[in-house]
Protein backbone atom coordinates (compact mmCIF):
# COMPACT_ATOMS: atom_id res chain seq x y z
CA UNK A 1 0.00 0.00 0.00
CA UNK A 2 1.69 3.50 -1.04
CA UNK A 3 0.80 6.82 -2.01
CA UNK A 4 -0.59 7.87 -5.43
CA UNK A 5 -1.68 11.13 -6.85
CA UNK A 6 -5.20 11.49 -7.93
CA UNK A 7 -6.63 12.78 -11.03
CA UNK A 8 -8.86 14.87 -10.97
CA UNK A 9 -10.33 15.73 -14.65
CA UNK A 10 -7.23 15.63 -16.81
CA UNK A 11 -5.08 17.26 -13.96
CA UNK A 12 -2.33 15.42 -11.01
CA UNK A 13 -3.14 16.11 -7.87
CA UNK A 14 -1.31 16.15 -5.04
CA UNK A 15 -3.37 16.38 -2.38
CA UNK A 16 -0.93 17.59 0.39
CA UNK A 17 0.42 20.65 -1.40
CA UNK A 18 -2.98 21.55 -3.43
CA UNK A 19 -5.14 20.97 -0.26
CA UNK A 20 -4.88 22.35 2.97
CA UNK A 21 -3.16 20.50 5.91
CA UNK A 22 -5.10 20.32 9.03
CA UNK A 23 -3.88 17.89 12.07
CA UNK A 24 -1.98 16.29 9.68
CA UNK A 25 -4.70 15.50 7.42
CA UNK A 26 -5.44 17.08 3.60
CA UNK A 27 -8.41 19.23 3.00
CA UNK A 28 -9.85 19.30 -0.62
CA UNK A 29 -10.88 22.98 -1.68
CA UNK A 30 -14.36 23.05 -3.22
CA UNK A 31 -14.94 19.20 -1.76
CA UNK A 32 -17.95 17.17 -1.17
CA UNK A 33 -17.28 14.97 1.77
CA UNK A 34 -18.92 12.10 1.89
CA UNK A 35 -20.33 9.90 4.64
CA UNK A 36 -18.97 7.11 6.33
CA UNK A 37 -18.87 3.76 4.52
CA UNK A 38 -21.89 2.31 6.03
CA UNK A 39 -24.19 5.33 5.88
CA UNK A 40 -22.97 5.90 1.99
CA UNK A 41 -23.94 2.34 1.65
CA UNK A 42 -27.12 2.72 3.33
CA UNK A 43 -28.18 5.81 1.09
CA UNK A 44 -27.14 3.73 -2.14
CA UNK A 45 -29.37 1.09 -1.16
CA UNK A 46 -32.37 2.67 -0.46
CA UNK A 47 -32.09 4.69 -3.79
CA UNK A 48 -31.86 1.12 -5.53
CA UNK A 49 -34.26 -0.30 -4.17
CA UNK A 50 -36.78 2.16 -5.91
CA UNK A 51 -34.86 2.40 -8.55
CA UNK A 52 -34.68 -1.41 -10.26
CA UNK A 53 -33.16 -0.93 -13.67
CA UNK A 54 -30.04 0.36 -12.74
CA UNK A 55 -26.69 -1.56 -12.46
CA UNK A 56 -24.00 0.46 -13.10
CA UNK A 57 -22.62 3.84 -10.76
CA UNK A 58 -20.51 6.98 -12.20
CA UNK A 59 -19.38 9.72 -9.87
CA UNK A 60 -19.60 13.48 -11.27
CA UNK A 61 -18.10 16.22 -10.17
CA UNK A 62 -19.19 19.30 -12.21
CA UNK A 63 -19.34 22.84 -10.66
CA UNK A 64 -21.67 24.17 -12.72
CA UNK A 65 -24.03 21.49 -12.27
CA UNK A 66 -27.14 22.90 -10.45
CA UNK A 67 -27.98 20.07 -6.86
CA UNK A 68 -31.19 18.14 -7.72
CA UNK A 69 -31.76 14.39 -6.92
CA UNK A 70 -31.66 13.26 -3.75
CA UNK A 71 -29.19 14.01 -1.56
CA UNK A 72 -26.78 11.50 0.53
CA UNK A 73 -27.36 12.53 4.49
CA UNK A 74 -26.15 16.04 4.17
CA UNK A 75 -22.96 15.73 2.06
CA UNK A 76 -23.72 17.77 -0.76
CA UNK A 77 -23.75 14.45 -2.96
CA UNK A 78 -26.91 13.77 -4.67
CA UNK A 79 -27.96 10.23 -6.54
CA UNK A 80 -29.42 10.82 -9.76
CA UNK A 81 -30.84 7.79 -12.25
CA UNK A 82 -29.88 8.14 -15.97
CA UNK A 83 -30.86 5.26 -17.77
CA UNK A 84 -29.14 2.37 -16.39
CA UNK A 85 -26.42 4.19 -13.99
CA UNK A 86 -26.61 5.65 -10.84
CA UNK A 87 -24.84 9.23 -10.76
CA UNK A 88 -23.47 10.28 -7.80
CA UNK A 89 -22.90 14.06 -8.49
CA UNK A 90 -21.78 16.88 -7.08
CA UNK A 91 -21.46 20.92 -7.69
CA UNK A 92 -17.74 20.42 -5.96
CA UNK A 93 -14.54 19.29 -7.62
CA UNK A 94 -14.19 16.69 -5.94
CA UNK A 95 -15.57 13.91 -3.40
CA UNK A 96 -13.44 13.27 -0.48
CA UNK A 97 -13.99 9.58 0.61
CA UNK A 98 -14.19 9.47 4.19
CA UNK A 99 -11.56 8.17 6.66
CA UNK A 100 -14.11 5.11 7.33
CA UNK A 101 -15.02 4.23 3.58
CA UNK A 102 -15.22 0.72 4.72
CA UNK A 103 -18.34 -1.16 2.96
CA UNK A 104 -19.32 1.69 0.45
CA UNK A 105 -20.27 -0.70 -2.20
CA UNK A 106 -20.29 -3.89 -0.47
CA UNK A 107 -23.54 -6.07 -1.04
CA UNK A 108 -26.05 -8.56 -0.63
CA UNK A 109 -28.83 -10.04 -2.39
CA UNK A 110 -30.87 -7.40 -4.58
CA UNK A 111 -28.80 -4.46 -3.32
CA UNK A 112 -25.11 -3.10 -5.07
CA UNK A 113 -23.37 -6.71 -4.52
CA UNK A 114 -26.16 -8.46 -6.65
CA UNK A 115 -26.46 -5.53 -9.36
CA UNK A 116 -24.34 -3.44 -10.05
CA UNK A 117 -21.82 -4.15 -12.87
CA UNK A 118 -19.78 -1.23 -12.96
CA UNK A 119 -18.13 1.36 -11.14
CA UNK A 120 -16.55 4.52 -12.53
CA UNK A 121 -14.89 7.33 -10.32
CA UNK A 122 -14.55 9.68 -13.10
CA UNK A 123 -11.42 10.95 -11.93
CA UNK A 124 -13.25 13.30 -9.30
CA UNK A 125 -12.66 11.30 -6.17
CA UNK A 126 -9.94 12.08 -2.98
CA UNK A 127 -8.56 9.06 -0.94
CA UNK A 128 -5.94 10.49 0.89
CA UNK A 129 -7.42 10.56 4.28
CA UNK A 130 -8.99 7.03 4.16
CA UNK A 131 -7.79 4.67 6.67
CA UNK A 132 -10.03 1.43 5.94
CA UNK A 133 -11.05 0.30 2.67
CA UNK A 134 -12.34 -2.94 4.36
CA UNK A 135 -15.18 -4.98 2.92
CA UNK A 136 -15.80 -1.81 0.25
CA UNK A 137 -16.09 -4.41 -2.50
CA UNK A 138 -17.10 -7.46 -0.81
CA UNK A 139 -19.96 -9.48 -2.00
CA UNK A 140 -20.01 -7.34 -5.64
CA UNK A 141 -20.42 -10.64 -7.25
CA UNK A 142 -21.31 -8.69 -10.87
CA UNK A 143 -18.63 -6.44 -10.97
CA UNK A 144 -16.28 -7.69 -13.85
CA UNK A 145 -13.07 -4.94 -13.95
CA UNK A 146 -12.78 -1.96 -11.24
CA UNK A 147 -10.14 1.01 -11.85
CA UNK A 148 -8.48 2.11 -8.85
CA UNK A 149 -5.40 3.95 -9.72
CA UNK A 150 -6.80 7.17 -8.64
CA UNK A 151 -7.42 6.32 -4.96
CA UNK A 152 -4.71 7.05 -2.74
CA UNK A 153 -3.67 4.63 -0.29
CA UNK A 154 -0.78 6.48 1.88
CA UNK A 155 -3.00 5.88 5.24
CA UNK A 156 -5.08 3.11 4.49
CA UNK A 157 -4.04 0.23 7.46
CA UNK A 158 -6.94 -2.30 6.47
CA UNK A 159 -7.63 -3.57 3.03
CA UNK A 160 -9.52 -6.68 5.07
CA UNK A 161 -11.88 -8.73 2.19
CA UNK A 162 -11.80 -5.62 0.01
CA UNK A 163 -12.79 -7.98 -3.03
CA UNK A 164 -14.36 -11.46 -0.99
CA UNK A 165 -16.83 -12.86 -3.10
CA UNK A 166 -16.22 -10.88 -6.29
CA UNK A 167 -16.51 -13.64 -8.44
CA UNK A 168 -16.67 -11.91 -11.68
CA UNK A 169 -14.16 -9.41 -11.15
CA UNK A 170 -11.18 -10.31 -13.88
CA UNK A 171 -9.63 -6.96 -14.01
CA UNK A 172 -8.61 -4.07 -11.63
CA UNK A 173 -6.27 -1.41 -12.42
CA UNK A 174 -4.34 0.22 -9.60
CA UNK A 175 -1.77 3.62 -9.74
CA UNK A 176 1.34 3.82 -8.04
CA UNK A 177 1.14 1.05 -4.48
Amino acid sequence: VGKAEATIGSVKVNPWTDGTINGGKAEEVNACYLPKGSTFKTAVNDFLTSNTNLTQIKFIADPSWNPEGTQIEESGAYMVANGTTLEIRTDAKVFMFNETSSSMFSGTINNIGSRITSIDFNGCINTSNVTTLAYMFQNCCKLTSLDLSGFNTANVTSLKLMFDNCTALQNITFGNL
